[in-house]
């Protein structure tokens, strides 16, 4: 696999989308928020906004719930976003950190991440009691 290196083409302002299934969702104070699970992984999948909608990010994934981040602040928080050789959609793109993109990101920069996300669509595993 070739290293990764990230993508100058990908600009800051960059809407990143991402989808939260739904056991990486904490119900808290009276509101649902992504779990930082969601994004404590090796090379995270995120799709560019500006290359497919909502609906077609999630299409295969009833049952999932979708958040935005923006570029810039995935890359604020020394991660770089890359694009695989290959890979058939052209709105795919990998978060890694940018040391090493064979890990995956850290506790602090997963729940910073969290509390960033902002929720594209919501749809709640179940209605708490």
């Amino acid at each position: 696999m070739d290293p990764l290196i990230d993508d100058p083409e990908i600009s800051n302002e960059e809407i990143l989308y991402r989808r939260i299934s739904p056991q990486w969702m904490i119900y808290e104070n009276n509101q649902w928020r992504p779990s930082s699970a969601a994004f404590k992984t090796t090379q995270m999948s995120v799709h560019l906004a500006s290359l497919i909608s909502p609906e077609m990010t999630l299409a295969s994934y009833p049952e999932h719930s979708l958040v935005s981040i923006t570029a810039g602040k995935v890359r604020e928080l020394e991660c770089i976003i890359a694009r695989e050789k290959n890979d058939p959609d052209p709105s795919h793109a990998l978060v890694c950190p940018q040391k090493n993109f064979n890990v995956s990101l850290s506790g602090g920069t997963a729940k910073r991440l969290a509390k960033s996300a902002i929720w594209v669509k919501l749809n709640p595993p179940t209605t708490p009691s």
